[in-house]
Parts: structure tokens; sequence; C-alpha cells
């Protein structure tokens, strides 16, 4: 009996920190270049111009995306699935 409850709370655990790692959302500030070409309908070119857009802006937030040549809502909401 003793075996089934460790068992039991060590599944629980592990289950719990991959649900934690699989639900984590970094920063967009932190995204890369190669992370943001990752997302569905962002390419090379349009990943650079989002770093150096967050890189330039002063109070940057990710709704500030939309001010970025070729970043609509519909590509807004694909990097907020990805970044926080």
């Amino acid at each position: 009996m003793k075996s089934k409850i460790v068992v039991l709370i060590i599944a629980t655990v592990i289950f719990s920190f991959s649900l934690g790692i699989a639900l984590y959302k970094p920063p967009i500030e932190e995204a890369t270049v190669q992370e943001l070409q990752a997302i569905d309908g962002i390419g090379e070119t349009l990943s650079y111009r989002i770093v150096e857009y967050i890189d330039d802006a002063e109070n940057f937030d990710i709704n500030d995306l939309t001010n970025v040549d070729g970043i609509g809502e519909k590509r807004l909401k694909l990097v907020r699935k990805e970044f926080k």
C-alpha cells in the first residue's frame, strides 16, 4: 500500500512539473529571431523587425507589436500564444 502511495505522489509531482514547463511563456523581450521564426506566419524579415522594435522601445508592451510593419491582430494573437 505504501509503495502505491509513493508511486502516486511521484507521478503527481512529475506531471505537475511537466505541466508547468508546458504552460510557461517566456517574456517577448527575451525572444530571439530564431524563436520568433518558429511561429507559423513569421519569417526571418519580420522576426528581425520585431526584435529591433522591442530593442528600440522604452516602455514596451506586447500589444505594441501592431506598430511593426506586417503585424496585425492575427499575427499578434500567434505571438501571444508563445510569449507573454
